[in-house]
């Protein structure tokens, strides 16, 4: 009696490389990054206690805070997000520039040829982890103001409506900044030169803005000085109303379109 051994038939092809497997290659790279962990704690630790030092000042008028209600918690939590878009912009240039820097970039786009889905999962990688970070950021701002404004007698639910538009918009402000840093460290390939003009963009450009529309008409000033990088965190948070909505929405996907276009031209034509 004879038996017989049944052939290993070999793979017709390779495993199929999907947008997921591309996701979750990234999202191993950003976690597994010394960087992200000393930034995640830096955001948290200082967003809670730029949360407390504004609380601490709101709290030696005690008889202002509780008339400013929610308000006063509510301010307390928006100076965090001073704190925390500088480090998130470091850690969004970041999910880019390491790979130029240590050369895995040519390992990613050997297994990736098309390269946009690298910049794609890139982006998503970034964004939500910065919208994680910048929500539990904001509950710790939160939870930090309250007890320092305790004594005051103020105490305001994190579920009221005005908190959680604050978290929200927060998140949303910082998701966006998070998206035009990606972008700007694929056109520049360099920690610090995507760095500088991203803060720039933050810091430089509200102040040429503001400097260059004196005598032009304050409507002007006011015009351009709300859509600077730095300032159009109010229209997501919500701490000054929109004057035009639709207006305001070209505005930010102009924000989003513009660096997204350039970026992507540049990852397809560029050598790695």
């Amino acid at each position: 009696m004879t038996t017989t051994t049944p052939l290993l038939r070999p793979l017709d092809r390779a495993p199929r490389l999907t947008f997921a497997h591309v996701v979750d290659s990234e999202r191993t790279k950003l976690l597994t990054l010394r960087s992200t962990a000393l930034v995640g704690l830096l955001v948290f630790a200082l967003t809670a206690a730029a949360g407390a030092s504004v609380a601490a000042t709101d709290a030696t008028d005690p008889a202002g805070a509780l008339a400013d209600g929610v308000a006063t918690t509510v301010r307390t939590i928006s100076y965090g997000d001073l704190v925390g878009q500088l480090f998130v912009a470091v850690l969004a240039v970041l999910v880019v520039t390491q790979e130029h820097a240590t050369g895995q970039g040519r390992t990613t786009y050997a297994a990736v040829p098309r390269r946009l889905p690298v910049l794609a999962a890139k982006t998503l990688v970034a964004a939500a982890g910065v919208a994680v970070l910048s929500v539990v950021s904001s509950i710790a701002a939160w939870g930090a103001s309250t007890a320092v404004l305790w004594s005051t007698g103020l105490r305001t639910s994190l579920l009221a409506p005005e908190v959680l538009q604050v978290i929200g918009g927060t998140a949303a402000w910082l998701v966006l900044l998070a998206v035009v840093s990606v972008m700007m460290a694929t056109l520049l390939r360099n920690s610090a030169a995507a760095i500088a003009v991203v803060f720039g963009l933050l810091f430089v450009l509200p102040l040429a803005v503001t400097v260059l529309s004196q005598g032009a008409g304050s409507d002007l000033s006011v015009y351009l000085l709300t859509y600077a990088g730095g300032t159009m965190d109010h229209l997501f948070t919500g701490t000054e109303p929109a004057a035009d909505l639709g207006r305001d929405l070209a505005v930010v996907a102009a924000w989003l379109v513009v660096p997204a276009v350039a970026a992507g031209w540049a990852t397809v034509r560029r050598d790695v």
